[in-house]
């Protein structure tokens, strides 16, 4: 899951995505301390894991925590490289994300994010990386492709 409280919002739409296109499958999601309420009391996930990734055991230490359910996927929809190691430490077989900030060596089906022409959410500048909106950033990482 995205790192931030509106980012997690914002997800939202492509967790329902995922949890309608996948009837019946087991969907967990792993989030920040204090994002798990944010989402408590839907049916979006199944299971969460509350834990985060600090220092340089983090990875191993999360991932650990997670590998016993033996997931099938992982949608990443955090950017960082230790979301990344977190799911190929876990040895989730398939790991589907946008292939940015170093972690691509790390993903088994890699989106290219799209280059934008204008700046996004600030002032990122002319051919900066960036999605359009939040919402079909995360809908075009649910669906497995950059569009």
């Amino acid at each position: 899951m995205p790192s931030w409280l509106g980012d997690v919002v914002m997800a939202t739409p492509a967790l329902r995505l995922l949890r309608d296109g996948l009837p019946g499958s087991f969907i967990g999601g792993l989030v920040r301390p204090g994002l798990d309420e944010l989402i408590a009391g839907t049916d979006l996930l199944d299971e969460v894991h509350v834990d985060r990734a600090r220092g340089v055991m983090g990875p191993k230490l999360v991932a650990a925590k997670i590998r016993p359910r033996r997931y099938d996927a992982a949608l990443l929809l955090a950017n960082s490289f230790s979301t990344a190691l977190v799911t190929r430490l876990a040895f989730i077989p398939r790991r589907i994300g946008y292939d940015r900030d170093g972690r691509g060596m790390l993903l088994t089906d890699r989106i290219k994010p799209e280059r934008e022409h204008e700046g996004v959410m600030g002032k990122m500048g002319v051919g900066a990386v960036g999605p359009g909106s939040a919402v079909e950033y995360y809908l075009r990482a649910a669906r497995g492709r950059g569009r």
